[in-house]
């Protein structure tokens, strides 16, 4: 009877292990798994300022990605993030506030430890 029990649970592992590894594989998987380009956004007006954001916790590419994914649904922001240096620099064609860029970034994950204009 444990023999069995032992079996079910190793099935149990490698079904886990497939899953996982095709997600992986597929570019699903992980937070470095998928190295896109950063998307790029034009702005409908001239620009009025820049915004300098120092970010923690991030430390691949696809964070850069996430956190410029999100500060670009910003209604008049775009965002070129530098995951070495932890940054993003965000050009704007309105004001906007520091606390709409703030949520953006901890919604996807990172926070902030500054914002300078």
């Amino acid at each position: 009877m444990s023999t069995i029990i032992i079996i079910l649970l190793l099935i149990g592992v490698v079904i886990l292990a497939i899953k996982n590894s095709s997600q992986h594989f597929k570019g699903d998987g992980g937070c470095c798994s998928d190295h896109s380009k950063i998307p790029d956004k034009k702005l409908q007006e001239a620009v009025i300022g820049y915004k300098t954001i120092h970010i923690s916790g991030m430390h691949c590419p696809r964070c850069a990605v996430k956190v410029a994914e999100s500060i670009n649904k910003i209604e008049g922001a775009s965002a070129k993030v530098n995951v070495e240096d932890h940054i993003a620099i965000v050009s704007y064609d309105r004001e906007i506030v520091n606390q709409k860029l703030h949520d953006a970034i901890e919604k996807v994950g990172y926070h902030i430890i500054s914002i300078k204009e």
